[in-house]
């Protein structure tokens, strides 16, 4: 069994937008990610690629697209498709994530750290520190 010292820490970051959004933060979390992956279980929560309102082919019909990308694990969310200047649509969009968000603390292990990003504001933060109740992690809350 490996000491306490020897065993990589387990880092979840939330995330709302990912690469391959088009959003700087998703570039910016997905450069995090893969260096950290280097030393640490990584695993990103995000929603599946949606900056722009449409959803990609591939990432429609599921609530949860789990995959491997560059050593870090990801845990993909689904959300409705959204036009960008209608609020009621894109608060819809924001309320599956958040939804499908907590249902995906079943999908994590203990986590050491989670990483949340203000994106969307006011859920990132609510997203991360459900995680931490459930997953045991410190709680990192990045506001932007």
């Amino acid at each position: 069994m490996k000491s306490e010292l020897e065993r990589r820490l387990k880092l979840t970051i939330v995330s709302n937008y990912y690469y391959p959004d088009v959003a700087s933060i998703a570039n910016l979390y997905r450069q995090l990610a893969e260096y950290l992956a280097r030393e640490m279980d990584v695993t990103v929560l995000c929603a599946v690629p949606s900056y722009l309102g449409a959803i990609p082919e591939a990432y429609r019909g599921r609530r949860y697209f789990c995959s491997r990308e560059n050593g870090v694990r990801m845990i993909r969310i689904g959300v409705p498709a959204f036009d960008k200047t209608r609020k009621k649509q894109r608060i819809k969009s924001l309320f599956f994530y958040l939804l499908r968000a907590v249902g995906a603390c079943r999908l994590l292990g203990k986590q050491d750290v989670i990483l949340a990003v203000s994106q969307p504001p006011v859920f990132g933060g609510f997203i991360g520190w459900w995680l931490k109740k459930r997953t045991g992690g410190k709680f990192i809350y990045n506001i932007h």
